[in-house]
C-alpha cells in the first residue's frame, strides 16, 4: 500500500531470526532499507501483521494476529 507521504507500506512478520514479530515497515523507492519499522514481539508467542489502513493525518493502523491467535491492532502515529 502506498501512503500519501510516498512510502510503500508493508505488513508482515519479522526479519530472519525475529520471525514471530508483528512488523510494519515503510519503504521509499530510492532506498533498499526501510525508512522506519514498527515491531512488537512477546516471548514464545506468534505475532503477525496482516492488514494496513492509513488515516487522514498519516497515522497507520495495522491489524493481524497477536499472542495465541488473538486479534491484534496497532496504531502508529503520523
Amino acid at each position: 500500500m502506498w501512503s500519501p507521504a510516498g512510502y510503500a507500506m508493508v505488513a508482515t512478520g519479522g526479519t530472519q531470526g525475529n520471525e514471530p514479530a508483528f512488523t510494519v515497515r515503510a519503504f521509499t523507492p530510492t532506498k533498499v532499507a526501510p525508512v522506519w519499522t514498527f515491531t512488537r514481539k512477546d516471548d514464545q508467542a506468534l505475532h503477525l501483521a496482516l492488514a494496513l489502513a492509513l488515516g487522514p493525518y498519516a497515522e497507520v493502523y495495522a491489524g493481524g494476529l497477536g499472542a495465541n491467535g488473538y486479534p491484534a491492532v496497532a496504531y502508529i502515529g503520523g
